[in-house]
């Protein structure tokens, strides 16, 4: 690099390269400014960092048009953030709490309906940010910072409760409700995988934003009942460059970007836009393209019928032992939702039936079960009981049948609605062959 070329770069410490940053232009070794480091477009890994370290490295020069690259990671001071300004920054630096119950405390049914309307909220909230852009009008951060924040706070009220919303079939098609959905997901993973309430704030923001240009060419494709041709998917694919393109332009957390740049890029390469693999995809990229995948397949397509929730696991698990995932964002993943996520029904070895009403962090097979049937309900949790496992996974309606018509011979709807519509735990269930609305409803 020459003098001149020198004047218009600037030296800064190497701590100031984050993980995750995508090098708008190349960084040099500071020493005399000609020795490369880092190409322009590569997203730095920590692997990367710990390289540069190790070679004794601790100071690193860019030229100053590219600086903004390296800067925008840090905090940014949206106006609306309250908590951010009243705690501080080491607020954000720390791991956020995590509520777990005791394994056999069933959730409480008013928790379970505050998150449900705080998700039906935030849906709201994201369509109105959605329709704004697609009338020109700019984005405003703020929202999803807002969002992003409630969502951290659900994790210290139940972070089981808080994830059993988020994974819910989705009825409709509506882009921004399966952002809520990933988003809360995500949140939920990536604190189970050590990430701070910061790393946490730029993962929900990325993923919130991640469907946010899509063309009005893009959102009929995505409703076409049929697989796509090379051509139509070409469309779909512009979408992360669209949004990356937009939120370039705006103060938005850097990190965040690239979250919603690589959310569908594959470990093995084969995702889009730019086909990255491997560490070349930010961690919390990672996970948002689990959770992004998973929201999506436990919910109806036009295409096809939705997969259950433990259905939707396994698929996972095939496309990570297809090299789409990496091991290590699967464990997270499988420690947050469980092998068998909340509300599957099981059959156990000793023949009885149950539902799954609360994961374990440590053993993702042995969640914790409320048999069903029973008068009082009884929770069991299977990784206290190593006599007991799970040996198979059936639906609702062959639940009612093996339950009811062992005993009356015969099964009529109210018999299948008792766990079809059977309310959260610690609710009143209604008995057996009585109406749903209680007796002498129509």
């Amino acid at each position: 690099m020459t003098s001149n070329a020198q004047s218009q770069t600037i030296t800064f410490s190497i701590d100031r390269l984050l993980p995750g940053t995508t090098l708008a232009g190349p960084i040099y070794e500071d020493n005399d400014g000609a020795v490369l480091l880092l190409q322009a477009g590569v997203c730095v890994s920590t692997e990367q960092i710990d390289q540069l370290r190790k070679r004794g490295i601790e100071q690193i020069r860019i030229e100053k048009r590219f600086a903004d690259s390296l800067f925008a990671p840090r905090r940014t001071n949206l106006r609306g953030s309250h908590h951010r300004r009243t705690a501080g920054l080491q607020t954000e630096k720390r791991v956020p709490p995590i509520s777990r119950p005791a394994p056999t405390v069933t959730w409480s049914p008013e928790v379970s309906r505050s998150v449900e309307r705080l998700r039906e909220a935030q849906s709201e909230k994201l369509t109105h940010v959605y329709s704004l852009l697609d009338n020109q009008s700019p984005l405003n951060p703020e929202v999803l910072d807002d969002i992003s924040e409630e969502c951290i706070e659900q994790l210290s009220v139940d972070m089981d409760v808080f994830v059993k919303s988020s994974i819910e079939p989705q009825m409709s098609e509506a882009s921004a409700e399966h952002c809520v959905r990933v988003a809360q997901l995500a949140v939920a993973v990536g604190a189970v995988a050590g990430h701070t309430r910061e790393e946490l704030r730029w993962l929900a923001m990325g993923c919130l934003v991640s469907r946010c240009r899509e063309t009005d060419a893009a959102k009929e494709l995505i409703e076409e009942p049929r697989a796509l041709t090379a051509i139509e998917f070409a469309e779909i694919k512009r979408t992360p460059s669209r949004v990356l393109d937009m939120l370039s332009k705006i103060d938005f957390p850097w990190v965040a970007r690239t979250v919603a740049y690589q959310i569908r890029e594959r470990w093995n390469g084969s995702g889009y836009p730019r086909g990255k693999s491997g560490f070349q995809i930010h961690a919390l990229a990672r996970i948002a393209g689990v959770c992004d995948a998973y929201v999506s397949l436990s919910s109806p397509r036009p295409h096809r019928p939705a997969y259950s929730l433990y259905e939707s696991v396994k698929q996972i698990l095939n496309d990570a032992r297809r090299g789409l995932f990496d091991a290590d964002t699967i464990r997270f993943f499988l420690r947050t939702i469980s092998l068998y996520p909340i509300g599957t029904y099981v059959r156990l070895s000793n023949n009885q039936i149950g539902r799954v009403v609360r994961t374990n962090l440590q053993s993702y097979d042995r969640p914790s079960v409320e048999i069903v049937g029973e008068s009082p309900a009884t929770t069991i949790a299977l990784v206290d009981t190593p006599d007991l496992t799970i040996v198979d996974v059936i639906d609702a309606e062959q639940a009612a049948e093996e339950i009811f018509v062992g005993t009356s011979g015969q099964l009529n709807s109210d018999d299948i609605n008792f766990l079809l519509t059977v309310p959260q735990p610690g609710e009143t269930a209604p008995k057996a062959g009585e109406a749903v609305g209680g007796p002498g409803a129509p």
